[in-house]
């Protein structure tokens, strides 16, 4: 007797959302949303609500969302994202569950819509699927992009993670908009397998808690290398080397592999007497690893 497969799509749900690595995964699910949806720059701002909730809130100038956008934005496993785009299976947006209240904008082919989701993980929590009102609202002209509000994200602790000088180290160390992928942006034959090689978006974070806000460029930046440091008297062992740094690449390579495209790309910094700051990629469908 054959027996038809079942999904417990509150548990699913619940579990994605709870099996968060890292709290700061919600800023690199946008900026990756962003950046697949063409935008220029994004701004990270964070403050609190009015019940004193931490409020994060992320807004692009890409281009936007349909009705269609937000089913796939609260759906799971509904993205129609192509292979070469960061977010392929739907799951990333679920990330924002885990908290009391998600509230998206977005507009699209002259039209602005805006979902509002309250309380989502009590909901999940009360193993029930959560739900969300969908409504047009005034269109903006000349403002096409998505707007991601998330008020009362579930962790202890929340300042520990979302103050300016985490955000930005984890911005341009482990989201699209500090990528080195632009170190690689004349090899011809990775575009085919990753979108908007020349683009790194822009970035804005602003942290109404400190308040202290910066701009800086998307693409990572190493340090300056060192390569001739000044001698350390008290030193004796290694008077130069702790000073040392050297950059290295970027060097790429590729080959084929049972008919597949296979490439491998590396670029970094080398400092003495530790290695740090290694990033590489293979282009094969694994995500980048970085080394430090």
């Amino acid at each position: 007797m054959k027996k038809q497969l079942r999904v417990n799509q509150v548990s699913l749900y619940r579990e994605i959302a709870k099996n968060l690595v890292n709290p700061l995964e919600v800023i690199r699910e946008a900026i990756s949303n962003s950046h697949d949806a063409n935008a220029r720059e994004v701004t990270i701002d964070i403050s609190r609500n009015s019940d004193n909730d931490i409020l994060v809130e992320m807004a692009d100038d890409g281009s936007g969302m349909d009705e269609g956008g937000f089913e796939r934005f609260f759906n799971l496993g509904d993205s129609q994202k192509l292979q070469n785009l960061i977010g392929q299976k739907g799951l990333g947006t679920k990330t924002y569950f885990r908290s009391k209240k998600i509230t998206v904008e977005s507009q699209s082919n002259q039209k602005r819509l805006k979902a509002v989701m309250v309380h989502p993980w009590l909901t999940l929590n009360s193993n029930q699927l959560p739900e969300y009102d969908l409504d047009e609202i005034q269109y903006e002209p000349g403002k096409n992009g998505t707007i991601i509000r998330v008020e009362g994200y579930d962790i202890d602790n929340p300042e520990r993670y979302y103050n300016f000088e985490t955000l930005r180290h984890y911005i341009l160390w482990f989201t699209a908009a500090g990528s080195f992928k632009t170190k690689f942006a004349e090899v011809i034959q990775i575009h085919r397998y990753v979108q908007n090689m020349h683009i790194a978006p822009k970035i804005w974070l602003i942290d109404q808690i400190s308040n202290r806000r910066e701009e800086f460029a998307g693409g990572h930046k190493f340090s300056a290398p060192n390569e001739n440091p000044e001698i350390d008297q008290n030193n004796e062992r290694n008077p130069r080397s702790d000073s040392y740094c050297k950059h290295f690449g970027p060097f790429h390579k590729d080959t084929t592999i049972n008919g597949k495209f296979v490439s491998f790309q590396l670029y970094g910094t080398m400092s003495f007497p530790v290695l740090s700051h290694v990033f590489f990629r293979d282009y094969s469908g694994e995500p980048d690893i970085r080394c430090c």
